[in-house]
């Protein structure tokens, strides 16, 4: 075999071996480049997530800060604290009606700052045990069915205002939660609890329109031994998802 045929042959080995090292090479840069550029943008949605769940528990607090404080001034109110002072409690809901009617209109301060609903949903009174006062008729108290009125009972009212959730189940197979706030009704005359105002609102779960649809995602409650995520309820596999949490 000529030498110059041999040479050729070696120059070419050596010109696929540096080929071959030539794109090993730029191929793990490329493949370091890309984990790092992954890395990077998990931590950016990372960081936004805890940013705007942040934000969202704020205004979830300052929310629940203004519930209390409507609630305390509704129990405080002459003609409600007299029907239970008095034990006439045939004048409770009738005098009631007339402190709540524009409470039942709804609780916003500013749409704009405040984009998310207190209208109450409805509302009625526990009595010294924890248990339902029924209205005689129902005109702004709002309908509860006899599941919502059990999960409303308590066997004993708290000194302090409470805030909880009770989930509803609709014609359709839905579950909705519903965010409710207990008030004690203190005795002027003795300082001991008589009753307790039960209000409740649609829950706190649906993010406004600023929320990002990963933060919607996680917002949810766990309760009766199921977690329940509105934007699940909303999915066409909810049951399977369900199925799969439960």
């Amino acid at each position: 075999m000529p030498a110059s045929l041999q040479t050729f042959r070696f120059r070419l080995k050596i010109l696929a071996a540096l080929m071959l090292v030539v794109v090993l090479f730029a191929g793990l840069a490329l493949y370091v480049a890309e984990q790092k550029n992954y890395r990077e943008v998990i931590l950016d949605q990372h960081r936004v997530f805890l940013a705007e769940f942040d934000a969202w528990q704020k205004v979830r607090t300052a929310r629940h800060a203004h519930l209390t404080l409507a609630c305390q001034k509704l129990v405080h109110r002459p003609r409600i604290q007299a029907s239970f002072e008095d034990d006439a409690l045939d004048l409770l809901y009738p005098s009631a009606r007339d402190e709540m009617n524009q409470i039942m209109r709804g609780m916003v301060l500013d749409p704009e700052d405040h984009p998310y609903s207190m209208k109450p949903v409805f509302y009625r009174f526990l009595d010294h045990d924890g248990k339902i006062i029924s209205p005689e008729e129902i005109t702004i108290e709002g309908n509860l069915n006899p599941q919502l009125e059990s999960q409303l009972e308590v066997p004993e009212i708290s000194e302090e205002p409470e805030l909880g959730y009770v989930f509803v189940s609709s014609d359709s197979g839905s579950v909705e939660a519903v965010e409710v706030m207990a008030t004690p009704i203190i005795s002027l005359a003795t300082g001991e609890i008589m009753a307790a105002l039960v209000v409740g609102f649609n829950s706190f779960l649906t993010p406004s329109d600023t929320t990002s649809k990963d933060v919607s995602r996680f917002i949810g409650i766990f309760g009766e031994n199921r977690l329940y995520l509105e934007q699940l309820e909303k999915d066409s596999d909810k049951n399977l998802i369900h199925g799969a949490l439960e």
